[in-house]
C-alpha cells in the first residue's frame, strides 16, 4: 500500500524475520552495537552525546555523510528515523527521508517487520517519478532484505541479499553527473 503525491514517495515493505524481537530492534537502533549499518561495515558515530543524532558513512561512498535522527524509540516495538542528506542539499531527487518500522512477535524465535518510509522529493515529470518509485521501493525492500540476511545468516549473507549495489552504481553515475 502506497499514498504518493507530487512532493513525496510513500512505501511500505513488511518481512518476517527469523529472529527474536529484541534482536531485530537492536539492529535497528543506531545506538546498538548490534546496529545493521555497523554489521556491514558502515560507520556510525552519535553527533554528541546530548542529541539524537547520528551521522552514517557507507563506505562505497565515503563523501556522503549522512545524518540519522532517532524520531521514537520504544524498545522493542518501535523505531523511527528521520535522514538528512549531505549539507541539507538533496541527493538526485530525494531531498530527506523518514522510516518508521513496527516490530511485532510472530513467536518467541520470528519477528514481523513493517517500515512506512516517506522520501521528500523534487518537483519531476510523471515519468520520471514512476522511475524514482520503482528505485527506491527496490532500495527500501533490499534495506528489508538485507536486515533479514544479516540477522538470520550473518554480514556475508546481507552483503549478497537484493539489489542495492545496482541503485548505488545510479547514485554514484548520478553524483558524477552533478559534479560535470
Amino acid at each position: 500500500m502506497t499514498q504518493n503525491s507530487p512532493d513525496t514517495i510513500h512505501i511500505i515493505g513488511e518481512i518476517d524475520i527469523a529472529a527474536p524481537i529484541e534482536q531485530v530492534y537492536a539492529a535497528l537502533d543506531m545506538r546498538s552495537p548490534s546496529n545493521r549499518y555497523l554489521a556491514r561495515g558502515m560507520s556510525v558515530t552519535p553527533v554528541d552525546d546530548t542529541t539524537d543524532q547520528f551521522e552514517m558513512v557507507n563506505p562505497e561512498m565515503p563523501e556522503l555523510v549522512f545524518t540519522m535522527t532517532e524520531v521514537k524509540a520504544i524498545d522493542p516495538t518501535d523505531y523511527h528515523l528521520r535522514t538528512g542528506f549531505p549539507g541539507g542539499e538533496p541527493l538526485g531527487v530525494m531531498t530527506g527521508d523518514s522510516s518508521a518500522y513496527q516490530l511485532s512477535v510472530i513467536d518467541a524465535a520470528n519477528t514481523r517487520v513493517v517500515v512506512d518510509v516517506k522520501i521528500s522529493v523534487l518537483p519531476m515529470s510523471e515519468e520520471q517519478f514512476e522511475h524514482e518509485f520503482s528505485m527506491l521501493s527496490i532500495s527500501v525492500n533490499d534495506d528489508l532484505a538485507r536486515t533479514k540476511a544479516l540477522l538470520e545468516d550473518g554480514a556475508a549473507a546481507a552483503e549478497k541479499a537484493g539489489a542495492l549495489d545496482e541503485f548505488f552504481d545510479t547514485l554514484d553515475a548520478l553524483i558524477d553527473l552533478e559534479e560535470d
